[in-house]
C-alpha cells in the first residue's frame, strides 16, 4: 500500500497583496517566495498547514486544489487511467477530478528537482 498524506493546499488569486495579508492575519508566516511582475508565488505555513498561493491577472478565473503527496504514482496512474504529468518544478503528478468538480492534485518529488 503506498503512503498519501496531504502536502500542501493551492490556491489562485488576483488580489496578491490583500490574500498575503489575510494569511497573515490568520498567523501563517511567509515560508518560501518566487517570480516576479504578476506571476509570483509563496508558501505559507503555520504549524504543520501549508498553503501555496500562487498570482494570477484578474480577468482569470481562481483554481484551488488540495495536493496530495504520494509515493507511487505509477499505482495511481495504472488504477485511474490519468496520465502522469512532469512539472516545471521538480514534481511530477496526476489532476483528478471528484464527481463534484473539485479538484485534487497527487504529486511525488522527482529525484532530481
Amino acid at each position: 500500500m503506498s503512503h498519501v498524506s496531504i502536502d500542501h493546499i493551492y490556491r489562485e488569486t488576483s488580489t496578491w497583496e490583500t490574500s498575503i495579508q489575510w494569511w497573515q492575519s490568520l498567523g501563517f508566516t511567509i515560508a518560501d517566495s518566487w517570480g516576479s511582475d504578476e506571476h509570483r508565488g509563496t508558501r505559507l505555513t503555520l504549524d504543520d498547514a501549508t498553503v501555496v498561493l500562487a498570482e494570477i491577472s484578474n480577468d482569470s478565473r481562481p483554481a484551488d486544489s488540495v495536493v496530495l503527496s504520494t509515493d507511487d504514482l505509477a499505482a495511481l496512474s495504472h488504477r485511474t487511467g490519468h496520465n502522469i504529468v512532469v512539472s516545471h518544478w521538480g514534481t511530477s503528478l496526476i489532476a483528478i477530478e471528484d464527481p463534484n468538480g473539485n479538484r485534487y492534485i497527487f504529486e511525488t518529488r522527482n529525484e532530481d528537482g
